[in-house]
């Protein structure tokens, strides 16, 4: 009775989560068409989707300090949905770049209190039982990527065929649902999560106040996108050294080997995050401006070929489960990333390769995207499915909090930084010839990937030191 308790509890957060996936993914799919749609140039949808994809993942570390400590984690997830479904309201009915930025800014806000809460609940629901916890999650992100892969499978294809306005309207019903949902099935979810003090006429105040000002904080980044870019990078890095330094706080010199380790670890992601942001920034418009739009058969929009990462997980990840189970030798954390780093380097190089054997007048065969996303998902899964389980092992108990906000972080700076290189390959506005674009992305793709291997192959250099110094002290590395 108890275990069937916890299954209702769960799905009620499992269903949160996918509807809220599916607005958040159909979202991002379509952003960078949208923004170039709407007489933006290329060079600023670039830095704006850097921007964006950067602030996105730093606002949850402050939704999830106001979730814990004042408001608790329902009224966090409630105020965090409403949030995000006025942001994709904005958009679907946005006239200019000024109401662009507000609804940016609306959905930065309520993810930021949204997205530390659904993982929270169900830590608490499992709480009592490990294996449980861990089978639970792992059904989790199968909805995560479930919704992902509908999103963008679907939603681009609205948009080409009606308009980008029908297609966030699209964005609108998933929050809807995700928010009905919650209040439909919130009787199975009393007592769980409500540790905090009901909020007193004080505290609801304090966090209007907190929330106006990260909105109009994050409106005015969008206002001077250059600046901005350099700010985050900055706040980043002084981050990361922060970290380094926290780390000789440690009781014992195991704790401060392992957390050193593991902040290298933290900011060898960072590049892999660079590579990963290119799917929703590049890639699409590279699909836009120089791939023959079909995938299996079917006329798609060039966002569409996104839900292919979420595709090649989905199969992906139960092969690598059994892999793992059957490999006699142990992959460290320190060789996955290495591993992950060099197979995300090959992604991009994939497309370099397809482009110069396959080409015909600037156009390659839309199907070819099956193989840059078949090495995109496998290094996710190497590197970033494995980033929070890798801080908790890592990090010291009492800043394991903080080690989730700082991994957070590398992927602010890998989206930041994606954005700032996606401008060496923004076209000029007006129609431009297939050959020269796709001389510009076949140059991007070889660069882009040989970097990222050579810096795979160094990080594997990197894991045999520290997988030594680690030995030497009998510490594991996970």
């Amino acid at each position: 009775m108890i275990k069937d308790i916890k299954v209702r509890q769960f799905s009620v957060l499992w269903f949160v989560e996918l509807w809220e996936r599916y607005a958040f993914y159909s979202f991002q799919a379509l952003f960078m068409l949208f923004i170039t749609a709407s007489h933006i140039s290329e060079s600023q949808g670039y830095l704006i989707f850097g921007i964006f994809a950067s602030l996105i993942y730093i606002t949850p570390t402050i939704g999830g300090y106001l979730s814990d400590k004042y408001i608790g984690v329902k009224n966090a997830l409630v105020i965090g949905a409403v949030f995000l479904l006025l942001g994709y309201i904005v958009l679907a009915i946005s006239t200019d770049l000024s109401h662009v930025n507000w609804a940016l800014s609306l959905i930065i806000v309520g993810n930021g209190l949204f997205k530390p809460a659904p993982t929270s609940l169900i830590s608490r629901i499992f709480d009592d039982n490990p294996s449980q916890s861990h089978s639970a999650f792992t059904v989790y992100y199968m909805g995560v990527n479930i919704g992902g892969f509908l999103a963008i499978a679907f939603t681009p294809i609205i948009a080409k065929y009606t308009s980008y306005s029908y297609a966030f309207i699209i964005c609108v019903i998933g929050m809807f649902l995700a928010i009905s949902n919650f209040f439909w099935r919130a009787k199975l979810l009393k007592g769980i999560g409500s540790d905090t003090p009901p909020m007193t006429t004080k505290v609801k105040l304090l966090i209007s106040l907190i929330c106006l000002a990260q909105l109009l904080i994050c409106y005015g980044l969008f206002q001077v996108t250059d600046i901005s870019l350099y700010l985050i990078i900055i706040l980043c890095i002084l981050t990361f050294i922060y970290m380094l330094n926290d780390a000789r706080n440690a009781c014992d010199r195991k704790e401060t080997i392992l957390q050193v380790i593991g902040v290298i670890l933290v900011i060898e992601a960072v590049i892999y995050f660079i590579v990963y942001s290119q799917m929703f920034s590049t890639l699409v418009l590279f699909a836009k401006h120089n791939v023959s739009l079909n995938l299996i058969g079917f006329d798609v929009s060039p966002a569409t070929y996104a839900s292919l990462d979420s595709f090649w997980l989905i199969v992906l990840s139960p092969l690598l489960a059994i892999l793992y189970k059957k490999s006699v030798k142990h992959l460290s954390v320190p060789y996955k990333y290495s591993i992950g780093t060099i197979i995300a380097g090959i992604a991009p190089l994939s497309l370099y390769v397809v482009i110069k054997l396959t080409q015909v007048s600037g156009f390659v065969d839309g199907n070819w995207m099956f193989v840059y996303f078949f090495f995109g998902a496998l290094a996710e899964l190497l590197v970033a499915a494995i980033g929070f389980s890798m801080i908790a092992i890592y990090f010291r108990k009492e800043i394991v909090t903080l080690g989730m906000g700082f991994f957070m972080l590398a992927i602010a700076l890998g989206g930041a930084l994606s954005g700032k290189l996606g401008q060496l390959v923004a076209m000029p506005d007006g129609k431009i010839d297939p050959m020269v674009s796709l001389s510009i992305y076949e140059s991007y793709f070889l660069w882009l990937g040989v970097i990222t291997i050579i810096l795979g192959v160094v990080y594997g250099v990197v894991a045999k030191i520290v997988t030594t110094i680690a030995n030497k002290h009998n510490i594991s590395l996970g």
